[in-house]
Protein backbone atom coordinates (compact mmCIF):
# COMPACT_ATOMS: atom_id res chain seq x y z
CA UNK A 1 0.00 0.00 0.00
CA UNK A 2 2.91 2.49 0.71
CA UNK A 3 4.48 1.80 -2.53
CA UNK A 4 0.84 2.84 -4.32
CA UNK A 5 1.04 5.99 -2.66
CA UNK A 6 4.51 6.75 -3.25
CA UNK A 7 3.94 5.98 -7.15
CA UNK A 8 0.24 7.84 -6.80
CA UNK A 9 1.82 10.79 -4.85
CA UNK A 10 5.13 10.98 -7.45
CA UNK A 11 2.82 10.86 -10.49
CA UNK A 12 0.59 13.36 -9.17
CA UNK A 13 3.15 15.98 -8.46
CA UNK A 14 4.95 14.93 -12.37
CA UNK A 15 1.21 15.82 -13.76
CA UNK A 16 1.18 19.16 -12.10
CA UNK A 17 4.89 19.84 -13.13
CA UNK A 18 3.70 19.04 -16.60
CA UNK A 19 0.93 20.95 -16.79
CA UNK A 20 2.89 24.14 -15.06
CA UNK A 21 5.17 24.29 -17.73
CA UNK A 22 4.23 25.31 -21.56
CA UNK A 23 1.25 27.33 -22.78
CA UNK A 24 -2.52 26.47 -22.23
CA UNK A 25 -3.93 26.45 -25.92
CA UNK A 26 -7.17 26.14 -24.67
CA UNK A 27 -6.89 29.35 -23.00
CA UNK A 28 -7.69 31.83 -25.33
CA UNK A 29 -8.91 35.36 -24.86
CA UNK A 30 -12.19 35.95 -26.52
CA UNK A 31 -10.65 39.07 -28.38
CA UNK A 32 -7.73 36.81 -29.69
CA UNK A 33 -10.49 34.52 -30.35
CA UNK A 34 -12.74 37.34 -32.69
CA UNK A 35 -9.45 37.81 -34.50
CA UNK A 36 -9.04 34.83 -36.00
CA UNK A 37 -12.69 33.91 -36.24
CA UNK A 38 -13.23 37.25 -38.20
CA UNK A 39 -10.27 39.10 -39.67
CA UNK A 40 -8.37 36.70 -41.67
CA UNK A 41 -8.87 36.04 -45.25
CA UNK A 42 -7.52 39.82 -47.51
CA UNK A 43 -5.12 41.96 -46.39
CA UNK A 44 -8.10 44.16 -45.56
CA UNK A 45 -9.96 41.88 -43.19
CA UNK A 46 -6.37 41.45 -41.14
CA UNK A 47 -5.94 45.01 -41.38
CA UNK A 48 -9.34 45.80 -39.83
CA UNK A 49 -8.85 43.48 -37.21
CA UNK A 50 -5.28 44.98 -36.32
CA UNK A 51 -7.35 48.55 -36.11
CA UNK A 52 -9.73 47.14 -33.84
CA UNK A 53 -7.04 45.27 -31.27
CA UNK A 54 -4.28 46.74 -31.74
CA UNK A 55 -2.63 49.26 -29.44
CA UNK A 56 -2.73 52.29 -30.60
CA UNK A 57 1.40 52.49 -30.83
CA UNK A 58 1.27 49.00 -32.19
CA UNK A 59 4.19 48.52 -34.98
CA UNK A 60 2.40 45.99 -37.77
CA UNK A 61 5.63 44.10 -38.46
CA UNK A 62 3.88 43.77 -42.20
CA UNK A 63 1.58 41.38 -40.92
CA UNK A 64 -1.56 43.50 -42.50
CA UNK A 65 -0.07 43.58 -46.33
CA UNK A 66 -0.38 39.70 -46.80
CA UNK A 67 -3.82 37.69 -47.39
CA UNK A 68 -3.48 35.51 -44.50
CA UNK A 69 -6.49 32.52 -43.95
CA UNK A 70 -6.74 29.80 -42.15
CA UNK A 71 -5.08 31.17 -38.74
CA UNK A 72 -4.19 28.95 -36.28
CA UNK A 73 -2.59 29.32 -32.96
CA UNK A 74 0.17 26.78 -32.15
CA UNK A 75 0.96 27.94 -28.59
CA UNK A 76 0.15 30.20 -25.58
CA UNK A 77 2.36 31.56 -22.93
CA UNK A 78 1.63 33.76 -20.20
CA UNK A 79 4.01 36.45 -18.59
CA UNK A 80 2.36 38.48 -16.25
CA UNK A 81 -0.30 40.84 -17.34
CA UNK A 82 0.83 39.56 -21.01
CA UNK A 83 -0.47 36.22 -23.04
CA UNK A 84 1.77 35.84 -26.22
CA UNK A 85 -0.17 33.48 -28.46
CA UNK A 86 1.82 32.39 -31.40
CA UNK A 87 0.16 31.99 -34.45
CA UNK A 88 -0.04 30.56 -37.86
CA UNK A 89 -1.58 31.86 -41.31
CA UNK A 90 -1.32 30.63 -44.57
CA UNK A 91 -0.53 33.33 -47.00
CA UNK A 92 -0.38 31.83 -50.57
CA UNK A 93 1.68 28.72 -50.65
CA UNK A 94 3.35 29.40 -47.71
CA UNK A 95 3.11 30.15 -44.08
CA UNK A 96 4.01 32.80 -41.89
CA UNK A 97 4.46 32.49 -38.56
CA UNK A 98 3.42 35.43 -35.83
CA UNK A 99 3.68 35.82 -32.09
CA UNK A 100 1.32 38.12 -30.87
CA UNK A 101 1.30 39.68 -27.13
CA UNK A 102 -1.74 40.97 -25.51
CA UNK A 103 -2.46 42.89 -22.86
CA UNK A 104 -5.92 44.49 -21.33
CA UNK A 105 -7.76 43.18 -25.03
CA UNK A 106 -5.12 44.81 -26.88
CA UNK A 107 -2.49 43.80 -29.07
CA UNK A 108 0.88 45.41 -27.54
CA UNK A 109 3.28 43.74 -30.01
CA UNK A 110 3.60 41.88 -32.89
CA UNK A 111 7.05 39.31 -33.53
CA UNK A 112 7.13 38.14 -37.06
CA UNK A 113 8.73 34.98 -36.81
CA UNK A 114 8.63 34.59 -40.41
CA UNK A 115 7.53 31.64 -43.35
CA UNK A 116 7.81 27.96 -41.78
Amino acid sequence: MKSFSKIFGCVFLLSLLLASCGGDKTSVIPEMKDLTANYFGSYQKVSEGLQKYGASNLEKKDMDIYDLTDPKITATEKKGNVTNYTLEAKAGITIRTYVLSWENGKIIEIQDKGIK
